[in-house]
């Protein structure tokens, strides 16, 4: 700012040289014309009007599910346990052993048939999946954990680990350690 003070004529103020500044620049460089209108484009047919969209149907409702207040957790892994040893013997060969252990799960706890491969999260569903991953992983070392994850609804491994891990000491507990033999 000194330096445009120095050369500025002695009573003239910056504003006024910036006015002037625009004035020329104006000048020098008009703004351009203002694009012609573009004609609207008007179909030669008629238009139809899209239909409208399918009025939403109503999802079946939930079932209802017992309420889980299961106190005694030991119990009813014992239950799962002795009850899987049972069903496997009676069910044909292939997935028995955690087709048994599904089972028995879904017995011992009031889960209806086929719920714990669904993506149910509520608790009456989602603690008993967690302890069929666990007896399953512990008594069916043949089955990998994304093996396991892919039986029960197309679960990732780490959902069979973090149930196996949360129930480990009550299922090794009652399993005694228990482990079907590979065949």
């Amino acid at each position: 700012m000194t330096d445009l003070m120095t050369v500025m004529p002695p009573g003239v103020e910056p504003r006024d040289l910036w006015r002037h500044y625009r004035t020329i620049r104006a000048r020098l460089r008009p703004e351009p014309p203002p694009a012609p209108e573009r004609p609207k484009i008007v179909p030669s047919y008629r238009m139809r009007p899209l239909p409208a969209p399918p009025a939403p149907t109503p999802s079946a409702p939930r079932p209802e599910l017992p309420r889980f207040d299961h106190v005694d957790i030991d119990e009813d892994i014992r239950n799962v346990v002795t009850l899987a040893i049972e069903l496997a013997r009676s069910l044909l060969a292939g997935e028995r052993k955690i087709k048994a252990i599904v089972i028995a799960t879904e017995r011992v706890f009031g889960v209806p048939p086929g719920h714990l491969m669904h993506r149910d999260r509520r608790r009456a569903v989602c603690v008993p999946r967690q302890i069929a991953m666990a007896v399953a992983h512990a008594m069916i070392p043949s089955y990998s954990l994304p093996q396991l994850g892919r039986y029960f609804g197309g679960r990732d491994h780490t959902t069979v680990l973090h149930a196996s891990r949360k129930y480990a000491a009550i299922v090794h507990r009652m399993t005694g350690g228990l482990v079907w033999p590979k065949r």
